[in-house]
């Protein structure tokens, strides 16, 4: 097994895993909906997108993997995108030109999707993405509010369906845990139920509940504001991580 940062020649085996690793994901088919009838689109947007994760151009973001060789090929089996826009704004200033979480995926995924009565992007449904934006800002709120610019957020973290149970999510998490204990800083994640026992596990506490909605619809997926923050871990617990 190789824990190493993501480099932009990663970028299609990502395309391929990241639909397989996220689906498990409520969150991602109650986005994604059509993603099945529209499966150019699917893979469409997820490549647009994760080509600015592994831009240069996209320095709030880094991206981590875990690759292993398979059939004699080196294969990237789990992933996780970390948000350091935040620790930027404090170490370079608010005038820091690095585009942020909100510059890519307005402009690139909601803006793009919303305009032309959602037209352009076929395997999402509009009112969704709407109820997982005001989630997002929700959490963000909390975020915002207890910790300011003291945190890196994860952003995305996921493993291949056959390979789950290895342990590499936590390798993943724990990564960004470590630079943010180095850093003095907190790690922060808008977690649905499939991580949220993970980041519990991991010393991760819940903030509030910032559930995903369709105002006049009954479903509801579960979502928390979660924080880790190793002032509050102990000695031990702190040097493990």
């Amino acid at each position: 097994m190789v824990f190493r940062p993501a480099v932009p020649s990663d970028l299609e085996q990502l395309v391929e895993l990241v639909p397989k690793a996220m689906v498990k994901d409520p969150a991602w088919p109650y986005r994604f909906i059509h993603r099945a009838k529209f499966v150019e689109d699917h893979r469409r947007y997820t490549e647009v997108i994760w080509r600015s994760f592994l831009s240069d151009d996209y320095k709030d973001w880094s991206v981590f993997v875990i690759e292993k060789m398979i059939d004699g090929k080196p294969t990237i089996l789990a992933f996780s995108v970390w948000n350091f826009s935040y620790a930027n704004k404090t170490k370079y200033g608010t005038g820091d030109a690095t585009k942020s979480r909100k510059t890519i995926f307005i402009i690139i995924t909601y803006d793009d999707m919303m305009k032309n009565g959602g037209a352009t992007r076929q395997d999402a449904d509009p009112d969704r993405i709407k109820a997982f934006e005001r989630s997002g800002e929700r959490c963000n709120e909390h975020f915002n509010k207890d910790y300011g610019d003291r945190r890196i957020t994860l952003q995305i973290l996921g493993t291949h369906p056959d390979h789950t149970s290895h342990g590499y999510a936590t390798t993943l998490c724990r990564r960004g845990m470590e630079i943010a204990h180095k850093q003095g800083l907190v790690c922060t994640v808008q977690a649905t139920s499939l991580g949220h026992r993970l980041y519990q596990h991991l010393g991760f506490t819940d903030l509030t509940e910032c559930h995903i909605q369709v105002p006049g619809k009954q479903e509801i997926i579960e979502c928390w504001a979660m924080v880790w923050d190793p002032k509050r871990e102990n000695t031990s617990s702190a040097h493990s991580c």
